[in-house]
């Protein structure tokens, strides 16, 4: 049986086992397809997502509010 000839064999990095999935639906399901373009639109609104983060952490800022302070832990007895 002859060897596999892999990307290391060729001085190249391993190739990561998510980009092999994702070049396989690119491959099935073609650059125009309702799967790719509902993952562009999935995309879009986590950045909008993180947007929104950012914006409302600069606006407290800009106010002057601060992260309120982390108590410590008390002790309890109990009874």
């Amino acid at each position: 049986m002859p060897k596999r000839v892999t990307n290391e064999d060729m001085g190249q990095a391993p190739e990561c086992p998510i980009a092999k999935i994702l070049s396989h639906i690119k491959e099935v399901c073609g650059l125009e397809s309702n799967f790719r373009n509902h993952m562009i639109q999935a995309r879009i609104e986590f950045l909008k997502g993180i947007r929104s983060l950012l914006d409302n952490r600069i606006e407290a800022l800009e106010k002057g509010v601060q992260e309120p302070e982390k108590s410590e832990a008390s002790e309890i007895e109990v009874g």
